[in-house]
């Protein structure tokens, strides 16, 4: 069953053994002497996993079917021939008159599952999403799994295997352990539902070697009382970060040696491998089979971890974060802090980190932390800013609809020259959205002779490819100090009217 409520799965049956196990063959049509009929079957070999059926069907209407060895494969009635444990043997098929028969030799491969508490539990199944798996087959090699897709394939695929799908799950902990034998994996990630719900996601981060995952099933919870049934792998999309998708061409395999429901004790988490904190948001290693985490900052815990955002590109692939209100945002200063995970059966270990948070650059004026200065009212330029917010790195976001080109005087900030007590000014921005190469830095000086502000000093901004653009000015040489004037930032002279701009100001600093 996929997110779309389409049963796509495909038993895999059409399979090839890890450590190539064919079956034999087929004899044809045995004649038993003083008869005239004859039986001829459809198949001249199979292969089947053990727990798997396939229907045999002889040319004769009336046949007697049996088994050499029940043990290893058993057909009904109907020629139905089911795989029971790794082996070989003969099914029969007779005439009824018993004077002809056919012979079909059956091999089959198993999958061997330790502390299987479940029934069924080996059910891997095809379940894709817009992608496509090269193989995937069971085999006897270590009991192993193997599964190989082409990663440019599946760069957009939800549910790559169903990994197992019944009607309860009583078991206290899902285990599997595997190992990336060719191509790369960044991520996998496991979705725990029932037929139609998808509400537990649990991402693992792939290291080399050999990988082990242990999750307690007492900690998926789908609706308040645990109940959940079936197992989903994705691939290659686990989740919509950056750095988790392999967009590269080329066969990526997965030997899987052990897919597992087992009852037992249940473990407890390890601890996150990564932990930091960036413009005041603290971000962590999502650990697999953690419930629940802990922080603490200078010794003192952080008690509302809710508050989660999406890390930016730069963080690691899966990751958690906290954003603290503004009430509780970290002091200015270095900080040693430590978090841990937790589930049912326990904690893990601390996972200690320093940060330090940064002093704001010395502030210029009150106008510019209140962004009040958004338009020259005398060239009737535009008021519609629709977004105008302080960060608490002291920097500037702001949003604005652009107006005809001629209004070129809208700014984000200014203040009085005649507060400059520095020899140096410094501004960086960065364009976050609209097509904007350029914004006009500007200095004015107030002529009393002519009762008119002149620009003294004056300067294009571009953008670079990373959409970034900063300057640096010698301020007392430009006289300003005790001066009457102002510094401005204008935004509009090159904007198209009409198109929205989204602007950072990273940095307006005196120094």
């Amino acid at each position: 069953m996929n997110k779309k409520g389409k049963l796509l799965a495909l038993a895999m049956t059409l399979t090839l053994s890890v450590t190539s196990v064919f079956a034999v063959g087929c004899r044809g049509p045995k004649k038993i002497p003083g008869t005239s009929s004859s039986i001829t079957l459809d198949k001249e070999n199979l292969s089947l996993d053990a727990g798997r059926s396939e229907k045999l069907s002889a040319s004769s209407a009336e046949v007697k079917w049996k088994t050499s060895d029940p043990g290893v494969a058993t057909v009904d009635e109907n020629g139905n021939v089911t795989g029971v444990n790794e082996g070989t043997c003969k099914i029969t098929a007779s005439t009824k008159d018993g004077k002809f028969e056919s012979e079909c030799v059956v091999v089959v491969s198993g999958y061997r599952l330790s502390k299987n508490v479940v029934s069924g539990i080996n059910k891997i199944e095809n379940n894709t999403y817009n992608g496509e798996i090269n193989y995937a087959v069971n085999g006897s090699d270590d009991n192993a799994f193997v599964v190989s897709y082409d990663r440019s394939k599946m760069t957009n695929a939800w549910t790559s295997l169903v990994l197992w799908y019944d009607t309860a799950m009583a078991a206290t902990s899902f285990e599997l352990d595997f190992e990336v034998t060719k191509g790369s994996l960044p991520v996998v990630q496991f979705e725990f539902g029932g037929d139609s719900s998808f509400k537990q996601y649990q991402r693992y981060a792939v290291r080399p070697g050999k990988n082990s995952v242990r999750l307690n099933t007492t900690d998926v919870d789908l609706d308040g009382e645990g109940s959940w049934k079936a197992v989903y792998l994705e691939l290659n999309n686990p989740c919509p970060l950056e750095g988790t998708t392999d967009k590269t061409k080329g066969e990526t395999e997965i030997k899987f040696t052990k897919i597992a429901m087992v009852a037992g004790e249940k473990q407890a988490p390890e601890a996150p491998g990564y932990a930091e904190v960036k413009d005041g948001v603290v971000y962590w290693e999502r650990v697999f089979a953690a419930s629940a985490y802990e922080l603490e900052v200078d010794g003192s815990a952080i008690a509302d971890l809710t508050q989660r955002t999406r890390p930016s590109g730069d963080a690691p692939m899966m990751c958690r974060a906290y954003k603290p209100t503004e009430e509780k945002a970290f002091a200015v200063g270095t900080h040693l802090a430590k978090i841990r995970s937790k589930n049912s059966a326990g904690v893990s270990e601390w996972k200690e980190f320093t940060f330090t948070v940064a002093a704001p650059s010395q502030e210029v004026a009150a106008t510019f932390r209140g962004i009040t200065g958004h338009g020259n009212n005398e060239y009737n330029d535009p008021k519609d800013f629709y977004t105008a917010t302080i960060n608490k790195d002291n920097s500037v976001k702001v949003g604005f609809t652009a107006a005809d080109s001629n209004k070129w005087s809208t700014y984000v900030f200014k203040f009085d020259t005649a507060t400059i007590e520095a020899t140096k000014l410094h501004i960086k921005v960065r364009l976050v959205g609209g097509n904007l190469k350029q914004v006009r830095f500007q200095i004015d000086k107030w002529d009393s002779e002519t009762s008119s502000s002149k620009t003294v000093y004056g300067e294009d901004l571009v953008f670079d490819d990373k959409g970034e653009a900063e300057l640096t000015i010698d301020v007392e040489s430009e006289k300003l100090a005790a001066s009457t004037g102002s510094v401005m930032l204008f935004l509009n002279k090159y904007a198209t009217a009409g198109e929205k701009i989204e602007i950072e100001i990273k940095d307006v600093s005196l120094f």
